[in-house]
């Protein structure tokens, strides 16, 4: 009975580790520069209704590389460079890191300014070896610093902004 035991933890055993170092090899997989082909910014109303949409092109870059800090590759080092109608609109360095799945991106202390230090939460929406779609939520209008970051819900209107991104 024991020997049935020991064998059945061992694919159980197996299973944990891969599920442990998969954060690693999603950030493994983002390493690059990768060009913001195309930046849309959709605002919408408290109803829902699109009030505007706007898209441009070739806007800035995305640096990620190896975390210094952490070096178990569970994160990574970004520097975020965003321009809108020709001119650098912000610049930020800090460290991002995946959830397990794959599928949100964090970059931690992207929204910061003298009294707080926020991140930036992406979904992504498409996943490619050399192309991702990531998008994000702001809330009156604002990406960057929104005023009513503590209470979303009072919000007069809602920001839906996405990157294309590609990896050069």
């Amino acid at each position: 009975m024991k020997m049935l035991q020991k064998y059945t933890m061992l694919p159980l055993l197996v299973l944990i580790l891969l599920a442990c170092n998969k954060q690693a090899k999603v950030m493994n997989g983002l390493e690059g520069t990768w060009k913001i082909e195309a930046s849309t910014v959709v605002i919408m109303d408290s109803l829902g209704v699109e009030v505007s949409n706007v898209t441009e092109n070739n806007v800035g870059q995305l640096v990620l590389y190896e975390d210094m800090d952490n070096p178990s590759k569970e994160s990574l080092a970004y520097n975020f460079t965003f321009m809108q109608n020709d001119s650098l609109l912000y610049q930020k360095e800090g460290t991002l890191y995946s959830d397990p799945r794959k599928r949100r991106i964090i970059m931690e202390h992207v929204l910061s300014d003298s009294t707080t230090m926020s991140a930036i939460v992406w979904t992504i929406e498409k996943d490619k070896s050399k192309k991702q779609v990531w998008s994000t939520y702001g809330v009156d209008g604002e990406l960057f610093y929104p005023t009513n970051s503590n209470n979303p819900g009072q919000a007069s209107n809602w920001v839906y902004w996405t990157l294309e991104l590609k990896l050069e």
